[in-house]
């Protein structure tokens, strides 16, 4: 079977067949230029090192926008090769409003702007958006491929949490502020400020600028702080459970099960490497 240019392209940089070595050279050439585009970012807010090596960071700026152009350009072009994007036109301007797409314009787009605008507050705020690039890590990361689709099928479930937490919050709020308000009028002046004490009690860090005094205020305090560790380690865990399920059907999707009919033993045959005609010859399967 001979393959157009668009869809070897295609099955490079989709990297839609897993054993495909090049496809994860890839991959790995992508995700240590997204890696070293941050460390970069980081190190340029360090007084002593962005003199000396502002050429080096400069530079290897340049590289990363022209090779996160070029990818991107090349993403929309090959993009009919999914069917969900298949029509030339349209499937193309539905490709340009998918979420990753948008990430990817992000990645490289404010170079560009930034080249129209040089003025220096303008330029920080371009310069943070560059820490927009780990999210494209997504693309090339089969963990964080994984844990993305555990978000998309357990969202109902974490959007129930979610709500919970926040009628918890309100609601330890509330009750912290009539218990301390008096003693402490200046810290605990309204629900909203004694929301603050609720985040950090609830999420069990506890900065100490704002606690409680009065006793009733301290026994509730600890009675919200323990109900912390419960509502966090619920999504945890759906999360940790959710994300080996789908690491472990990925592992064992591509295996099929054949019964021998002569010793009726069952045979697990790799599908990826078409074991099947060499397993049916041993055993004599029909």
């Amino acid at each position: 079977m001979f393959l157009s240019l668009k869809q070897k392209l295609y099955r490079l940089i989709e990297n839609t067949t897993s054993e495909s070595k090049v496809g994860n050279g890839y991959d790995m050439v992508m995700i240590s230029v997204i890696t070293l585009n941050v460390l970069f970012l980081c190190l340029e807010t360090v007084p002593d090192l962005k003199p000396q090596f502002y050429s080096i960071f400069y530079a290897f700026e340049l590289f990363s926008i022209l090779l996160f152009t070029l990818e991107y350009l090349i993403r929309l072009w090959i993009c009919t090769e999914n069917p969900a994007y298949r029509h030339s036109i349209y499937g193309r301007l539905r490709y340009m409003g998918s979420f990753m797409s948008i990430v990817d314009i992000c990645s490289f787009l404010p170079f560009y702007l930034f080249l129209y605008e040089p003025n220096a507050k303008f330029l920080a705020i371009i310069r943070l958006l560059r820490l927009i690039r780990l999210v494209k890590l997504a693309e090339y990361s089969k963990a964080l491929f994984f844990l993305g689709r555990v978000f998309k099928k357990r969202k109902d479930e974490l959007l129930t949490t979610g709500f919970l937490t926040f009628i918890l919050l309100i609601c330890a709020s509330s009750v912290m502020y009539l218990l301390e308000h008096e003693a402490q009028p200046h810290q605990f002046s309204s629900i909203p400020m004694a929301m603050w004490w609720g985040v950090t009690a609830l999420t069990t860090v506890g900065y100490g600028d704002i606690y409680p005094v009065t006793p009733l205020g301290k026994v509730f305090a600890c009675i919200v702080a323990i109900l912390g560790v419960g509502v966090f380690a619920l999504p945890a865990g759906l999360l940790g459970a959710s994300f080996l399920e789908e690491v472990q059907s990925s592992k064992f999707q591509h295996l099929e099960e054949l019964i021998c009919s002569h010793c009726g033993k069952i045979l697990t045959i790799d599908s990826r490497k078409d074991k099947r005609r060499s397993a049916s010859a041993r055993h004599g399967v029909e």
